[in-house]
This record gives C-alpha cells, structure tokens and sequence, in this order.
C-alpha cells in the first residue's frame, strides 16, 4: 500500500514539474497571458459600459458577461 502524499509534498511536486518539463512551462506561461489579457478586455469594458451613453449598473454589466459566457460555451 503506497502513502499519498501530504499538502507541502504536493505542492513542492507542482514546482518540480514546472522545472522539469518546458511543456508544462509554456503552458503555465500561456494560460497566464490569457488571463491577463481577459482581464484587461473586461475591466476597459466595465469602465465604457458603466459611463455615458450606456450608464449600465453593476448588476447589468455582470449579466451582460454572463449572457457572453454562455454564448461562448454555446458556439462549442
């Protein structure tokens, strides 16, 4: 019977893949880009959104990422 092992082993584990395989390095690096990019797409969109003509609250704003979320999962 193996041991699995404990929080810090599996974190530790995380770091030595990232080292240890440039596929993995190149995919950490694109993801993190991605996201970035996302966020700053959003957040320059909430600033438009939320002022003069479109005056959109908050809550309509968020609605209106999520109505683009699903429509993103729905075109697959």
């Amino acid at each position: 019977m193996s041991v699995s092992p404990n929080y810090p082993q599996l974190l530790k584990s995380i770091f030595q893949l990232y080292r240890a395989n440039r596929v993995t390095r190149t995919r950490v690096w694109t993801s993190y880009l991605s996201f970035a990019n996302f966020s700053v797409l959003w957040k320059s969109m909430t600033f438009l959104l939320a002022s003069p003509p479109y005056n959109y609250t908050e809550g309509e704003i968020g609605l209106l990422g999520l109505v683009g979320t699903a429509g993103r999962f729905a075109g697959g």
